[in-house]
């Protein structure tokens, strides 16, 4: 769904606008892909939301290979640290937003397994008015 198209106020539509391009510089930068989509309620669901969610899928580049990680969790540690870095440099050029909550990627210790993970890592990104939570949403395989 296109930023115009989401049912949330226009000035949420800037923030969310002002953050994508910011990140999608980064990424040119360094040259990385990545798709960025807007997620969860924000895209269906009546206003107001507690926040906007917004889906990064890391596609291509030396990340990608899992074979190099012995486990999950080795994988999502690195991608994370490197989507970290970039949400960073992101909002650093932003001086309407913070960082907020980071939450890095962990084991479901129900499963006490490094390759099952309860969570894939998230950075919540302080505006004005609503959070924007940027989620890590690692590519179900190598030939996605």
């Amino acid at each position: 769904m296109e930023i115009h198209d989401l049912p949330v106020p226009d000035h949420e539509k800037q923030n969310l606008s002002n953050l994508i391009s910011k990140i999608q510089t980064v990424l040119k930068d360094r040259d990385i892909e990545a798709k960025i989509d807007v997620v969860g309620g924000a895209t269906s669901k009546p206003w107001p939301r507690k926040d906007i969610d917004i889906a990064v899928t890391f596609v291509g580049g030396d990340i990608e290979n899992r074979s190099r990680y012995p486990d999950e969790l080795t994988y999502a540690e690195a991608e994370f640290n490197l989507f970290r870095g970039i949400v960073e440099q992101a909002v650093s050029q932003l001086p309407q937003m913070s960082l907020g909550q980071i939450i890095e990627p962990s084991i479901d210790e129900e499963f006490e397994s490094r390759s099952i993970l309860k969570h894939n890592g998230s950075i919540a990104v302080n505006t004005d008015t609503v959070p924007i939570e940027l989620v890590r949403h690692p590519l179900a395989s190598n030939n996605e």
